[in-house]
């Protein structure tokens, strides 16, 4: 049975709890315009893809759910060409869930992807169930909050995601991080920046659609120092030690 950590659950309630009292913009992750074409709206309704929902807990029971009920495609079944996804048997565009998984057998992510590209709410667990990365896609690009969870249950990274950037990777703002120091565990805002994803090998791509989800194993996150440059907060998002791994 696959179970939520507990404190990952308390503060997902306080976060939506923030947005339904009308908090910060990176709280409103509900609020991001979410207009497709209606081909795009068509397909995700017959394959069963919620496009709409910002709710972590909600997403994170339907796509369990949906995984569980044998309705997620491997993604090794599919390739992704040129930033779209294709099944690999027919040669067409993909439309459905698909999902990779730890060696147990726990699925590791679940996405939702309409017409080759990803769509809607996409998740990634720890391999007990708890929500390790939380967010929604338009286009195959992060168009939400995105919501990042050390495993041993703290917030570690949350952001709104809003569009492209010419730099690399997707442009950030609200960027409220979390560390664990000789202090304990602490909270820094950056403001605004940008986010690209790395494969293993900590390579990256201008655009993170164009790097499969399989293949994404963390990030590179920069922040605005001043007006005209940017300062790097980390190249490797993996090297942020979690303090239940000795830090």
């Amino acid at each position: 049975m696959v179970r939520i950590n507990s404190r990952v659950s308390a503060m997902l309630l306080i976060l939506l709890a923030g947005a339904a009292a009308g908090g910060c913009a990176s709280e409103r992750a509900v609020e991001v315009d979410d207009s497709r074409s209606p081909k795009v709206v068509a397909l995700a309704a017959d394959a069963g893809v919620d496009l709409r929902d910002g709710n972590p807990q909600r997403n994170r029971t339907r796509l369990l759910g949906v995984h569980e009920a044998g309705r997620t495609a491997d993604f090794s079944t599919i390739r992704l060409d040129g930033g779209v996804y294709i099944d690999r048997a027919s040669g067409m565009r993909y439309t459905g869930y698909a999902a990779t998984a730890y060696a147990s057998g726990a699925p590791r992510s679940i996405h939702g992807i309409v017409d080759g590209r990803l769509e809607g709410p996409g998740m990634w667990f720890f391999e007990d169930g708890s929500i390790w990365i939380a967010t929604r896609y338009h286009g195959s690009e992060m168009r939400s909050q995105i919501l990042e969870f050390f495993e041993s249950g703290p917030m570690k990274l949350r952001a709104m995601a809003y569009e492209v950037s010419p730099r690399g990777g997707i442009r950030v703002e609200e960027i409220t991080v979390g560390t664990f120091g000789d202090d304990g565990y602490e909270r820094r805002q950056l403001g605004k920046g940008r986010m690209q994803m790395i494969r293993p090998d900590g390579t990256t791509d201008r655009t993170n659609a164009t790097i499969a989800v399989p293949d994404q194993s963390g990030y590179m996150l920069f922040y605005e120092r001043m007006i005209g440059g940017e300062r790097a907060y980390t190249t490797d998002s993996r090297d942020i030690p979690d303090a239940s791994h000795g830090a």
